[in-house]
Parts: structure tokens; C-alpha cells; sequence
């Protein structure tokens, strides 16, 4: 599989999806997120057994973004610790998972 092939982007949405699943796709100011999101960055919901925010900078510079709750970094190997900010490289996508009070 090549780097940035859609079935490589396929492939990392997988998880986040399964029949009943909720998808806001694009969002803006809303719950999840603290401020606004930097230019070139966006970010999407989707809901079924966890929440789970992605986030997207399209932009070719790194960007910061402020979540409102705690969430846990979403990758192949370890996760994240449970977190609010989260850096992006340019041109990169982040999965996040919501850490809920009782994961903790």
C-alpha cells in the first residue's frame, strides 16, 4: 500500500465505524472543542460504542488544538495519555478517543 493512498485513509477509519454509527462530519465551534479550530485543520465526529474526534490539518504547517474534555490518542501501538491539547504536523490526521470519567 502506497503512503496516502485512500485505502490506507480507509483503513484508519475502519475502527471508528460499525452499523448505528453517528457521523458529524466537519464541525466547527461545538462541544468536543475548546476554541476554534486553526485554519486548515478540521475536525469530525463519530459516535457508537466510544466518541471519537479526528482531527485533520490539511494546512502544510503545524497547527495546536484545545479539546474541552480529555481524550486518549487513537494509534497503531501505545496510546496517548488522556489529554486536552494536541499538536498536528501539516498535512496529518489525529484519532481521538473521549476518555469517559470512568476509564480514568
Amino acid at each position: 500500500m502506497t503512503p496516502g493512498s485512500p485505502r490506507q485513509w480507509l483503513q484508519r477509519y475502519l475502527p471508528l465505524v460499525e452499523e448505528g454509527t453517528w457521523a458529524w462530519l466537519e464541525i466547527g465551534e461545538s462541544t468536543p472543542l475548546r476554541d476554534s479550530l486553526p485554519a486548515g485543520v478540521v475536525a469530525s465526529v463519530f459516535a457508537n460504542r466510544d466518541l471519537h474526534l479526528v482531527l485533520a490539518n490539511y494546512a502544510t504547517t503545524p497547527a495546536g488544538v484545545v479539546t474541552a474534555d480529555e481524550f486518549t490518542g487513537v494509534a497503531q501501538g501505545a496510546p496517548a495519555p488522556p489529554r486536552k491539547s494536541w499538536s498536528l504536523p501539516g498535512r496529518s490526521l489525529r484519532i481521538l478517543r473521549w476518555q469517559l470519567a470512568a476509564d480514568a
